[in-house]
């Protein structure tokens, strides 16, 4: 049997990221997904394939606790549509909300799912972002994990920080990776702790 396989993209929406935008889309994210389900379908039986998407940091409100998201879809055309069409117009104080679009992305990969199932499939994860993120902390939903594996539909409030959740994707088996058209530190340093 074929593996089952989920991609979530975490986008920052701070405005800063507009003029890169659409290049970003082009050349990068429609490429990844093409891909993503283009080699799923030359296997023998075609895998489940799904698409996510997160955008933290998504308004201008002092707190930036805006989180916007697409649920789980298989639709590749309406997915790369929506990825066309988003507005940024989120500010660059809120650059530690990078907490809130990676613990969504973590809930969004556990819930609604068995322990034996999410572990006979594959996760993977798209960060993109731009700013200069500040390792802040505040209160966000995490999945509860025991002896490295997540309990089922049961999730807890931490106070933490992108890098600390960062670390969390190892456990839970969901590859990192990073695109950013700004180069920082710790983009470097979010993707070198979610590393498998």
């Amino acid at each position: 049997m074929a593996t089952k396989k989920w991609l979530s993209i975490v986008v920052d929406g701070n405005s800063a990221l507009t003029p890169s935008w659409p290049k970003i889309v082009s050349e990068y994210l429609a490429k990844i997904v093409r891909a993503f389900f283009d080699n799923s379908r030359r296997q023998v039986v075609i895998p489940s394939c799904e698409l996510g998407l997160i955008m933290y940091n998504a308004n201008n409100s002092d707190l930036g606790y805006n989180v916007q998201f697409i649920k789980w879809t298989t639709d590749v055309d309406h997915f790369l549509g929506t990825l066309s069409r988003l507005t940024f117009n989120g500010n660059n104080e809120n650059q530690h909300t990078i907490v809130q679009g990676l613990a969504e992305a973590l809930v969004m990969f556990t819930r609604n799912m068995s322990v034996k199932e999410y572990f006979k499939g594959e996760r993977h994860c798209i960060l993109v972002a731009t700013g200069d993120p500040v390792p802040q902390k505040m209160l966000v939903t995490l999945p509860t994990v025991e002896e490295g594996k997540f309990v089922v539909e049961n999730f807890k409030i931490l106070n933490a920080h992108f890098l600390e959740v960062a670390k969390m994707f190892k456990s839970l088996e969901v590859s990192l990776s990073v695109i950013t058209p700004k180069q920082h530190p710790m983009f470097r340093s979010i993707f070198n702790v979610g590393m498998l």
